[in-house]
C-alpha cells in the first residue's frame, strides 16, 4: 500500500506501507503510521502557513475499512481536524483527484530505467516518480474538481469519464 496526499498544487508526504514492521493495515496501525506522523503534521503546516484559498483544508479518505472505523474517525476529532474530514459515502464513485496521480505514477514506473525488479527497486521508483511530480501536474487534477462534480451530478451519480 502506498499513501500520499495532495492539495491544490502541493504534494504531501508519500508513505510505502512497511508490512514487515507495521503489520496489517487496521485502524490502530493506520492512525499510528499514517494519520499521526504524516497526515496531521502536513495538514497543520498547510493551514498554519496560510497557503489556502479558504483558510481550511479538507481531507478525503477512500472506503478502506481502516478509514471508516470508529477509532479512525475519533482520531481526527481528537486532533482538531474532524470538521475537515470530507465524508465518503459507501458505493460512491471514486472522484478523488489523487486517483489520477496514482494512474500517472503507475504508467511511469514500468518505464523506469532500469525497470524495477525487486521490492526495494519498486519502492525507489515510486519515490522517484513522486519527486518528479510537478506542481502543475497536481494542479491540473485538483483544479478539475468542479468539472468532475458537475459531470457526476449530470450523470446522477453514475459513470463519468473521469
Amino acid at each position: 500500500m502506498v499513501w500520499g496526499a495532495i492539495y491544490q498544487d502541493q504534494k504531501g508526504p508519500l508513505v510505502v506501507w512497511d508490512s514487515s514492521s507495521w503489520g496489517r493495515i487496521n485502524s490502530s496501525t493506520y492512525i499510528e503510521h499514517i494519520i499521526r506522523p504524516h497526515l496531521y503534521p502536513w495538514w497543520s503546516s498547510i493551514v498554519q502557513s496560510g497557503n489556502t484559498t479558504s483558510g481550511y483544508v479538507y481531507f478525503q479518505q477512500d472506503g478502506a475499512p481502516a478509514h471508516g472505523s470508529r477509532q479512525t474517525l475519533e482520531t481526527p476529532q481528537e486532533l482538531g481536524i474532524r470538521n475537515y474530514l470530507f465524508p465518503w459515502p459507501a458505493s460512491s464513485p471514486d472522484m478523488s483527484p489523487i486517483e489520477a496521480i496514482w494512474c500517472l505514477l503507475k504508467r511511469q514506473i514500468p518505464r523506469s530505467d532500469p525497470r524495477p525488479t525487486t521490492v526495494p527497486d519498486l519502492n525507489a521508483a515510486i519515490f522517484a516518480e513522486w519527486e518528479n511530480l510537478t506542481p502543475a501536474k497536481i494542479a491540473q487534477h485538483t483544479s478539475s474538481m468542479p468539472d468532475r462534480i458537475s459531470d457526476l451530478l449530470a450523470a446522477n451519480g453514475g459513470h463519468t469519464w473521469w
